[in-house]
C-alpha cells in the first residue's frame, strides 16, 4: 500500500524540522520585543536552510529563473500557482534566500503536529476555506502583517491542481496586495506535482520556478483591480507554459547575453537574449494556432550562416555573434 511506502518520507520530513530549531528562540524573542527586522532575518534564515535541506534530502532539483525580480526588501505579495504539497518547500527554496515571507494557507496546516506551529511562527495566515467571514478576517490579518513589513504568498486557485494545468484565480486573493498598495510578484512553478501527486509516493523531481517582474498596485480603480487579477493570472499561466518550453527542451541554467532596443526611436520595447545550457529533452508546448519548427544545427554552422546572410533576423544575429565571442574568450 502507498501509505506504508510513504512512511520513510514522513519520517524524513519530521526529522528535517530540527533545521528550524536554532532560530526558534530568536524569532520568538524578536516578536515579543516588536523587533520585526530581526524577526524577519531569522525567519528568512530558517526558511532557506530548512527548504534546501528537504530538497536535497529527496534528491529534488530546483531551477530558478528571474531571481533579479525579487526586491531586497518587502513587503510584497507573491502570487503563484499551486500544483502539489511540495510547493511550500520549492517556493521557500526559490524565494526565501532573497526575502522572508509567510503563507496564506488553509487552517488544516496549522493542526499538523510539530509542523503546524512553525507555519504560524513564520507569520503565515491560516484561512477556513468554507467560512467566507473567517476568510475575510484572515485577509485583514494578512494586511496588518504587511503593514508591519512582512511579505506573504497566496495561491489564488484555492487548492492544488495536482498537475501542470492551473485552475482559475479567485479575485479575493488580490485584496491582500491592493488594499495596502504593495507590489505583487507573480511566480510560475512547474513540476512539483511529480514529487507526490503524480504517483502518490513522495520522491525527487525537477521543479522549475519563474519569478516575474513586480506589478504595482497603488491607486488602482475598481476596473483596474479587476484587470490586475486577469493580467497576473495570464502572467503566471504563460510562465508555466514557457517553463514547459516551446522548443521541446528545458534548461538547467540561463545566462543573460544582451538587452537591446529594436526600435529606440519608435517604442520602448526591450528584447532580452539568453544562453541556455544543461538542456533536457521535453515536450513542445505551443499556443493554439502557433507554428514553430525546431532546427538543430552545430554552433559553428550557425555563426557561418550569420556571416553569409542565411540568418538575417537581427536579434538572432546579435545572440549568435555575442555568444561566439564569449565562447572564444572561454577557449571553446
Amino acid at each position: 500500500m502507498k501509505i506504508f511506502r510513504n512512511i520513510p518520507a514522513a519520517v524524513k520530513l519530521y526529522s528535517a524540522l530540527k533545521q528550524f530549531n536554532p532560530y526558534k528562540a530568536a524569532i520568538e524573542d524578536a516578536k515579543k520585543k516588536g523587533d520585526y527586522e530581526r524577526e524577519r532575518e531569522n525567519i528568512q534564515a530558517a526558511e532557506s536552510i530548512w527548504s534546501k535541506h528537504v530538497m536535497d534530502m529527496f534528491g529534488a532539483q530546483l531551477v530558478v529563473h528571474g531571481k533579479e525580480n525579487i526586491p531586497s526588501k518587502g513587503p510584497v505579495v507573491f502570487i503563484g500557482n499551486h500544483q502539489g504539497y511540495a510547493d511550500i518547500i520549492a517556493y521557500f527554496a526559490a524565494l526565501s534566500p532573497s526575502l522572508a515571507y509567510g503563507y496564506v494557507a488553509k487552517d488544516d496546516l496549522g493542526k499538523i503536529p510539530f509542523y503546524g506551529p512553525w507555519i504560524v511562527r513564520i507569520r503565515s495566515v491560516l484561512i477556513k476555506r468554507n467560512d467566507p467571514r473567517a476568510s475575510m478576517r484572515a485577509i485583514d490579518e494578512g494586511i496588518e502583517l504587511i503593514k508591519k513589513g512582512f511579505s506573504l504568498m497566496i495561491f489564488p486557485e484555492g487548492t492544488r491542481s495536482k498537475g501542470p494545468e492551473p485552475g482559475s484565480f479567485k479575485r479575493g486573493a488580490f485584496k491582500l496586495a491592493t488594499k495596502p498598495g504593495v507590489p505583487i510578484i507573480p511566480v510560475s512553478l512547474n513540476g512539483s506535482y511529480k514529487m507526490y501527486e503524480e504517483t502518490g509516493i513522495m520522491k525527487g523531481a525537477r521543479i522549475d520556478v519563474k519569478i516575474h517582474p513586480p506589478v504595482e498596485t497603488k491607486g488602482l480603480s475598481r476596473q483596474e483591480e479587476k484587470q490586475l487579477c486577469l493580467d497576473v493570472e495570464k502572467t503566471v499561466k504563460d510562465g508555466i507554459r514557457e517553463l514547459q518550453e516551446e522548443c521541446g527542451c528545458t534548461a538547467d541554467r540561463f545566462e543573460k547575453l544582451a538587452q537591446l532596443y529594436p526600435t529606440p526611436a519608435y517604442c520602448t520595447e526591450v528584447i532580452h537574449i539568453y544562453r541556455a545550457s544543461g538542456l533536457h529533452e521535453s515536450v513542445q508546448k505551443l499556443d493554439d494556432g502557433e507554428f514553430l519548427d525546431v532546427l538543430r544545427i552545430p554552433f559553428a554552422q550557425a555563426v557561418q550562416m550569420v556571416m553569409n546572410g542565411e540568418i538575417s533576423d537581427a536579434k538572432t544575429q546579435i545572440g549568435i555573434l555575442k555568444l561566439h565571442l564569449l565562447r572564444q574568450a572561454e577557449g571553446k
